[in-house]
């Protein structure tokens, strides 16, 4: 890695700059697959792997100035999710694992795009920690009410995310992944009657469009109505399920 990124260097060992990068990435390659093929299913070998690889990749990124922090995220979201997969644990916990981890990531994602701005490209950073918390959603955690609270924190990280980037349409995903959130905080607030059906379902969000609506009106009133279009459509998509 120091070697492919240090034009000084290249030229002490007499080496080409393609010549490395290419041996870069073809012992990148090699070593993920000796690991994979070896070893049967997800397993701390691969884990560590994918861990040596990454940081592999974040010392050629330090030290070259690339446009490749990219890689160094998609490979610690890997490692992660590996390690979750390796835990010798009951389902239901390694589904709280998995939800945690992609809360914890999303949130790494998003602080790395507002806080490093040397990061590139920054719209695979945002992109991917709204994708990572928005894919909490379909992670069956129990029970419902720890469910609820990390769906609102992701959904609260989603918003901050928006904010940040002063582009609206990030509120989108926000909108969902609080919609969902919902149900499950009321479920745990208010306990659904035995054998409930649609009709529990519905009234659990009969108030949520009221909410979706005041706070657009209350942005709409501050000036700034171009954010409340997604609480409105969110409003709107719910009114007409329910």
């Amino acid at each position: 890695a120091a070697l492919a990124s240090r034009p000084a260097l290249q030229l002490a060992t007499r080496m080409a700059p393609s010549w490395l990068e290419a041996h870069f990435l073809a012992a990148i390659g090699l070593a993920l697959l000796v690991a994979v093929t070896t070893v049967p299913g997800n397993s701390w070998p691969v884990t560590l792997t994918l861990g040596l690889l990454t940081a592999a990749f974040a010392l050629r990124i330090f030290l070259d100035r690339s446009n490749l922090a990219w890689v160094v995220g998609t490979g610690i979201t890997l490692t992660v999710l590996n390690l979750v997969a390796t835990l010798d644990v009951a389902q239901d916990l390694r589904n709280l694992d998995y939800a945690v981890a992609a809360l914890a990531l999303g949130a790494g994602y998003g602080l790395a795009a507002w806080r490093l701005p040397g990061l590139k490209p920054r719209l695979f950073f945002r992109a991917g920690a709204i994708l990572q918390m928005t894919a909490m959603t379909a992670i069956p955690v129990t029970p419902d009410n720890v469910r609820g609270l990390l769906l609102v924190a992701a959904a609260a990280l989603v918003m901050l995310i928006a904010y940040e980037s002063r582009e609206p349409l990030g509120l989108y995903p926000a909108v969902y992944i609080f919609a969902v959130s919902w149900y499950f905080v009321v479920k745990s607030v208010v306990p659904p009657p035995p054998n409930a059906g649609a009709d529990a379902l519905i009234l659990a969000y009969s108030p949520l469009p009221v909410v979706y609506g005041a706070l657009a009106a209350a942005l709409r009133r501050r000036g700034v109505k171009k954010w409340g279009w997604p609480l409105l459509a969110g409003a709107a998509v719910i009114a007409m399920l329910v």
